[in-house]
């Protein structure tokens, strides 16, 4: 099938919203619930996206044809846009090979591509197909002494990860509604009536699902015994990971890591110098898209003081509800020097397909630039200048 232009996807899918729409006509219910799920009420994931339609930006006029520079640099690497994708675990419930499709789109774009250690690829495949941009996300697997936690940094070394990203929100494991209803740690969706039927309704999903197998963690192959199954792989995620990074590991994995070090899931200013103290070069403001602690701060508010507390010790990136390039112009005013979107682009591989990622890179570029056009800034370091608006009460 020929790729469609950005021309021609545009007028059907003309904002991320559209996108997500579209994504629940191709996706079962429970995939779609696996994705947009937050943990108990979902009110931490409600209160992201209203945070961010709070925040108003002063638009200035009268300078002029304004030619916005979305270049970035991070950890001495340019990057051609101040956002990147996020990690996110099994994408393959969405498309297979969703990762390595993300990943040669972040690529040909030049923008960050972070690999979740729970991803349906491995670290060794994403790091070939996306080698200028690849970023490995890290939880703690503690059992004989972080055993596989350390291995898993020397594998990502070895791959040429630019950056590494210890995620420290996840002490315990998270509960999710959704998920715990349809079974996805327990049963499988493969053996329950009710998924059945499910899935039955979205015949092209489950053709593909047919043809390329059901999607594990792959990246734990290798620790299990041979021709260990997809439910096998996830079942020893589950398993494995449990309890946040002390301090005192990170600075253990600061000793052996030689690039840039990042810690994720930072929600307080304390917690953020307590970071730099173990090493980190850089900080992800997150609530984990509210899928960790339905009592958690919106992310967008925890960045101003996260931002004076780091004083520019450290880049300070955030991630958690944004859903267009408004936004990412949003935080990048709120003093973010980078941002992350998870769910878009799941939503924009499961609507669009093959080009899903490529398409919405392209329609988060086009946003910021209008946004920048509108603030009457032309680089990306002016937009940590831009006044913002009294607040709105969403």
């Amino acid at each position: 099938m020929a790729m469609r232009s950005f021309e021609a996807l545009e007028p059907l899918y003309p904002t991320t919203q559209d996108l997500h729409r579209a994504a629940l006509r191709h996706i079962p219910r429970f995939v779609a619930a696996y994705i947009d799920g937050g943990s108990g009420a979902d009110a931490a994931a409600a209160r992201n996206r209203h945070a961010f339609d709070r925040v108003t930006l002063v638009p200035r006029y009268g300078r002029g044809g304004v030619v916005p520079s979305l270049e970035t640099v991070l950890f001495g690497q340019a990057y051609t846009a101040p956002f990147g994708v996020a990690p996110m675990g099994l994408g393959a419930l969405v498309r297979p090979r969703l990762e390595e499709r993300l990943a040669r789109a972040a690529q040909a774009a030049k923008i960050p591509y972070v690999l979740s250690a729970a991803a349906s690829a491995d670290i060794e495949t994403v790091a070939r197909l996306a080698p200028d941009v690849f970023w490995f996300q890290l939880f703690g697997l503690p059992r004989d002494d972080h055993r596989v936690t350390l291995d898993l940094v020397r594998r990502a070394d070895i791959a040429g990860a630019r950056v590494l990203v210890l995620t420290v929100d996840t002490p315990v494991q998270a509960r999710r509604p959704k998920d715990i209803r349809n079974r996805l740690a327990t049963a499988g969706f493969e053996r329950r009536p009710a998924i059945l039927a499910d899935i039955l309704c979205r015949p092209s999903w489950a053709a593909e699902m047919l043809r390329h197998g059901r999607p594990g963690c792959e990246i734990f192959r290798r620790y299990l015994p041979k021709g260990a199954s997809a439910a096998d792989l996830t079942a020893f995620a589950r398993a494995e990971i449990e309890g946040g990074f002390t301090w005192d590991f990170v600075r253990r994995i600061r000793d052996v890591w030689p690039r840039a070090l990042v810690v994720k899931g930072v929600l307080h200013g304390r917690d953020a110098i307590e970071a730099i103290g173990a090493g980190a070069d850089g900080i992800i403001v997150s609530n984990h898209g509210g899928r960790t602690f339905d009592a958690a701060p919106p992310s967008l508010d925890c960045l101003p003081e996260i931002a004076a507390a780091c004083d520019g010790k450290a880049a300070v990136m955030l991630d958690s509800g944004l859903r267009g390039g408004l936004d990412i112009a949003r935080a990048l005013a709120s003093g973010a020097a980078t941002t992350f979107l998870g769910r878009p682009f799941l939503h924009a591989a499961a609507a669009i397909g093959e080009e899903g990622g490529d398409y919405l890179i392209r329609l988060l570029q086009t946003e910021l630039r209008h946004s920048m056009i509108q603030l009457g800034t032309s680089t990306i370091e002016e937009l940590a200048s831009v006044e913002r608006g009294r607040a709105y009460q969403a």
